[in-house]
């Protein structure tokens, strides 16, 4: 199963720095690094549903624009990406741009029982999370945007198999 990180920084070569860290930017949390593991929670899929919820938007895979900053170089695409491809591998590392940040820094916080609850429907939360759970995660992402947002830093996400 992927695991997700995400994290902040003041440019893409700091987040790419903390990309690579063994563990990924987790590893630089001793440092001062600014990062919430959210493990199952993908940015494009799980936090782009929570991102049109509060926008009140349809979801779409391309709701937002990101740019991958790990693997270095242009994504390869077809059937023929070589066996030794950090493409297949990982990890992987994007800037998930400032219209993600900034969504969920201006989330009203009075929204966000009711957003959670509407995140807690889709999908891939079949399983079954509670309403705690989702508003602790929402929280504190909220927080991070926020504080990624003060620093006039992005946000970034870190990715594993």
């Amino acid at each position: 199963m992927p695991i997700y990180d995400y994290y902040r920084a003041a440019n893409r070569d700091d987040a790419h720095a903390l990309a690579v860290l063994p563990g990924g930017p987790i590893g630089g949390q001793d440092a001062g690094a600014d990062v919430l593991a959210l493990k199952n929670l993908d940015p494009r899929v799980v936090m782009g549903r929570l991102l049109a919820i509060i926008l009140d938007v349809e979801w779409s895979p391309r709701l937002y624009e990101s740019q991958y900053i790990v693997p270095a170089g242009p994504q390869p695409q077809g059937p023929d990406i070589p066996e030794d491809s950090p493409w297949l591998e990982g990890p992987w590392a994007e800037d998930l741009g400032v219209f993600f940040r900034d969504a969920f820094a201006d989330v009203d916080d009075a929204r966000l029982p009711e957003i959670c609850e509407r995140w807690l429907t889709i999908e891939e939360f079949r399983d079954g999370y509670s309403a705690e759970w989702a508003r602790e995660v929402a929280e504190e992402f909220v927080a991070l945007a926020r504080r990624a947002r003060d620093a006039d830093q992005s946000l970034y996400c870190w990715m594993c198999l």
